[in-house]
């Protein structure tokens, strides 16, 4: 995998890091509602989240009741959201159509995960994020199917080496006319 390292994906590279500094610093903040009452009301523990608890209890399980009852908040959206994150920085970086691949894969398949922890209408969610995935799988395989066509034109997954084979295939087709 190559990587372009030069100003444009380095200023991206940072922009995306200090918005996910700060989107990680607001989905760990847990006193948001703390101060108004109607929102105290409706949280359990006196504070604001927008995850589940558990993610493996069942939707409304006395499990998940426990669980919210007790205070425990989702550990799992942190390494989620980072792995999201990390999948973000290597797009603006891709040097080829593969490691594009990967970046998409490493941004999407934690969003997947993610859309389906909501605390609220959790089934609801649960089926968003099957959908989701289902439409990412899909769009996924379009993607890598347009790969196989340029490696099969160019020879090459190189995005330089791409428009170069395009510019000369243009020049000669030119030439002959």
């Amino acid at each position: 995998m190559r990587f372009a390292v030069d100003g444009p994906s380095l200023l991206l590279q940072g922009t995306l890091l200090v918005v996910g500094i700060l989107a990680i610093m607001l989905i760990a903040e847990r006193q948001i509602g703390a101060e108004r009452p109607a929102l105290a009301a409706v949280s359990h523990a006196n504070r604001f989240d927008a995850f589940t608890p558990q993610a493996a209890a069942i939707p409304g399980s006395a499990a998940e009741l426990d669980a919210d009852r007790a205070g425990y908040s989702q550990t799992e959206v942190f390494p989620l959201t980072l792995f999201a994150l990390s999948g973000m920085l290597l797009f603006p970086a891709a040097n080829d159509l593969l490691t594009m691949f990967v970046a998409l894969e490493v941004l999407s398949l934690p969003l997947y995960l993610l859309c389906g922890l909501a605390r609220r209408r959790r089934l609801l969610s649960q089926e968003a994020a099957l959908k989701y995935f289902l439409l990412g799988a899909f769009s996924s395989a379009f993607f890598l199917y347009g790969v196989a066509l340029l490696y099969g034109y160019a020879g090459t997954l190189r995005d330089c080496r791409v428009s170069a084979t395009r510019s000369v295939s243009i020049a000669a087709t030119n030439r002959w006319r």
